[in-house]
């Protein structure tokens, strides 16, 4: 059977797979279609009188030199021969080459892979609905049921081509409608395929998840492409984006590298690794190390130390450093009369030496707070601290020590992120789009964070969590892990809390004990994690001092208005074998009558 094609001088011989040697066949993957430039595949046309001269059988029925497309009903579109420059389909958005359909009038082109859609489904019967779907050009603005986008833009003559139900208001891309079922993400950071969901699985609507490449918090009625094993999913819409433009990572690409004191996270020393650095290169001068010194933050003489005395658990977890509240290490000063403690970088400190100047221009200095109570709340990140703090007056802010400290180290690579440096910013005005990676949370108004041109953001207080940490209620080290946890079972519940764990959180887990911990469940680490506790305070409806401790006895409730304590925070008196207790509450009233109380819970 012959053929002569308007594409082809000579008539085209049809031939299928019977017709062929072995050693034709093998040479047939190198040969493409004159129309379409794709590979060859069998049953197709081959010219006798020029070589590697063939053309698709689908492209063949092509054969009119001019069609009516959806896209462009006004006008008919010709058949047109490009030049080998690449030229963009106005159907698919796709580069291409050779042969095509156009409109002259209009200036538009469509490639031979998208007329051929037209030709071949024009009518189709898809599994998201029960009625057949008809391939139309949109007259009126509509949102597709697959990508809630829009399918019709006013005032134009150029539309995309849609699928429409003539029974019932069901539209959709023809884009969409041709989306294959599994699918790959090429250069990007997920290595599984896959697969297309016509709703929200039903399993994953009990969590707020979010697109991987917008942001945005997956509505149950829309198209996604997902991982169940890595809960990741991608809208239709942004995959395509993705697939159009290029790599989402690529697209926001900035030729920055990583340099030799740029900090490098998650580490398992906060001190080490992170402050003295930072601070040792912002003072430029070495550290004195003399027998004794006089230092601002403390009425006492602080004399150097190489030992660390161990009496008991609760001295060892509050053996901090009571200015930049670290764990202590050799050598250190101390105070002789009382438990006060400085590293030997923080010992250098002073006023003079360390100052800052405030978002609005004022000067800021280094200070240490003194109260009955001994603690303040940071204006950057809401959080009670008793060490070292930069205090604005004109403001009336004060910032923690650590806060302001991380600021200085203005970028840094997280091993999660390595592909992209992270900068050191703040937020003065609330984003909805704004979400930290590690806890899911919004980036709030004046919170210091992490941020990556790609849309990668982390709150200052997550970046820094250790890799390890340690907890009354295991005894091994407790390891801070990221998303996705495949080898754990689909549920998580914090052993503190007791409350469901969000999988796509980070947590603390005991590889041993199989134990999981949200990090503000950690003591150490949750929302008194710069306060050092250990200090005593004398209130008048108790004869004997009470020390603040930061986890209370068993079971133990406040002795003025009830609370239970439930292990967390407490001022207790050690005379009384801590059978008198009260909440931090209940001391506020004590000192100044006119607090509040909060109404007691049961």
């Amino acid at each position: 059977m012959e053929l002569q094609h308007f594409g082809h001088e000579h008539p085209l011989e049809f031939k299928s797979e019977g017709m062929f040697e072995e050693e034709e066949k093998e040479k047939l993957p190198s040969y493409n279609c004159y129309m379409c430039r794709k590979s060859i595949s069998l049953p197709a046309y081959f010219c006798r009188h020029c070589d590697c001269t063939c053309l698709h059988e689908t492209c063949a029925k092509l054969a009119d030199q001019e069609i009516l497309h959806p896209m462009h009903s006004a006008h008919p579109l010709k058949f047109t021969t490009l030049a080998q420059s690449l030229r963009r389909c106005d159907a698919c958005w796709q580069d291409f080459s050779g042969f095509s359909y156009s409109c002259p009038k209009c200036n538009l082109y469509i490639c031979i892979e998208c007329a051929l859609k037209v030709s071949n489904r024009r009518i189709i019967k898809h599994d998201v609905h029960q009625h057949p779907l008809t391939l139309v050009k949109m007259e009126k603005s509509s949102k597709c049921c697959a990508c809630d986008s829009l399918m019709f833009v006013p005032n134009s003559d150029i539309n995309t081509p849609s699928y429409m139900c003539t029974t019932c208001s069901f539209w959709i891309h023809e884009e969409c409608a041709s989306l294959p079922t599994i699918k790959g993400l090429e250069d990007h950071d997920h290595d599984h395929p896959l697969t297309l969901a016509y709703q929200l699985p039903l399993e994953f609507r009990r969590y707020n998840f979010e697109c991987e490449f917008c942001r945005e918090v997956l509505k149950p009625s829309m198209w996604v492409y997902y991982c169940g094993r890595c809960r990741y999913f991608v809208h239709v819409y942004c995959l395509s984006i993705h697939v159009r433009f290029g790599s989402r990572i690529d697209y926001y690409h900035y030729d920055a590298e990583a340099g030799p004191n740029d900090l490098r996270l998650p580490c398992n020393d906060v001190f080490d690794e992170m402050i003295k650095p930072v601070m040792e290169k912002r003072m430029k001068e070495e550290l004195k190390l003399l027998p004794e010194i006089k230092h601002f933050s403390h009425s006492h003489p602080l004399i150097l130390s190489s030992t660390l005395p161990v009496e008991n658990e609760k001295d060892t977890e509050e053996m901090l450093c009571d200015g930049c509240i670290q764990p202590i290490s050799t050598p250190y000063y101390t105070c002789a009369e009382c438990k006060y403690m400085l590293h030997l970088t923080c010992a250098n400190f002073s006023p003079e030496r360390l100052c800052h100047v405030c978002d609005y221009g004022h000067f800021s200095t280094l200070k240490k707070f003194r109260n009955e109570l001994g603690y303040f709340y940071c204006s950057w990140c809401d959080t009670k601290g008793n060490g070292f703090f930069f205090d604005c007056e004109e403001c009336r802010i004060k910032v923690h020590f650590n806060c302001l400290i991380f600021s200085f180290g203005e970028q840094m690579v997280y091993k999660l992120h390595k592909q992209h440096i992270l900068w050191h910013a703040r937020s003065y005005r609330q984003s909805p789009s704004m979400h930290c990676h590690a806890c899911r949370e919004e980036i709030t108004s004046s919170n210091p964070y992490y941020r990556c041109r790609c849309g990668f953001f982390l709150h200052q207080w997550c970046a820094t969590l250790p890799g390890a940490v340690k907890h009354r209620w295991d005894k091994h080290p407790i390891l801070l892990m990221h998303p996705p946890f495949s080898d754990h079972p689909d549920e998580l519940y914090c052993e503190v809390c007791e409350d469901e764990i969000h999988p796509k959180t980070w947590i603390y887990h005991c590889r041993e004990c199989d134990q999981s911990f949200h990090p503000r469940c950690i003591p150490r680490l949750g929302k008194d994690g710069n306060v050092k506790f250990g200090s005593t305070i004398q209130v008048a409806n108790h004869e004997h001092p009470l020390r603040s401790v930061r986890k209370s006895r068993y079971k133990s409730s406040c002795n003025g208005c009830g609370t239970k304590f439930n292990g967390g925070k407490a001022w207790e008196c050690e005379v009384c074998r801590f059978s008198f207790s009260l909440c931090f509450a209940c001391v506020c009233h004590a000192i100044d009558p006119s607090y509040v109380l909060p109404v007691p819970h049961d």
